[in-house]
Parts: structure tokens; sequence; C-alpha cells
């Protein structure tokens, strides 16, 4: 990922579709970031509703909700 793609994260395809990396350094403690990126209520409070299948973990696929979002 280069610096001007840091910002935007990178698109990479894969086997299976697609993925989108996103590198960020941020001064928490690694416990609080977990909880606030694997805790569905928890990423709700800063981002969007979030639904983990099966349950939050590397792989997992991972549903948002955008009560705004009018899809056609």
């Amino acid at each position: 990922m280069t610096a001007d793609t840091a910002a935007n994260g990178a698109i990479r395809k894969t086997v299976e579709g697609y993925e989108i990396v996103f590198v960020r350094r941020l001064k928490k403690p690694i416990e609080k970031v977990w909880a606030a990126v694997t805790v569905p209520e928890r990423i709700a409070d800063w981002f969007t509703g979030m639904r983990f299948d099966p349950q939050p973990q590397l792989g997992a696929e991972v549903s948002l909700s955008f009560p705004d979002d009018n899809p056609p």
C-alpha cells in the first residue's frame, strides 16, 4: 500500500472476491481497540451496525447495516 492509497485503503482481488485493507496506528491499548472492532455494540458506537458470521474472527463474513442507505 502506498502513502496515497493508505488513507483510502487498498483493494485486492482474491479467489473468493475482493478484500479491502486499512492500516492504522492507534494510541490506545490493544484490548480497547480489539473490542471496538469486534464487539457489535461497540462498533455501532462509532461506525454502524454489524453482524459477524459465525463470530468475530479472522475470515468471518461481516454484514454492515446503514439505516439511511436506500439501495436501488
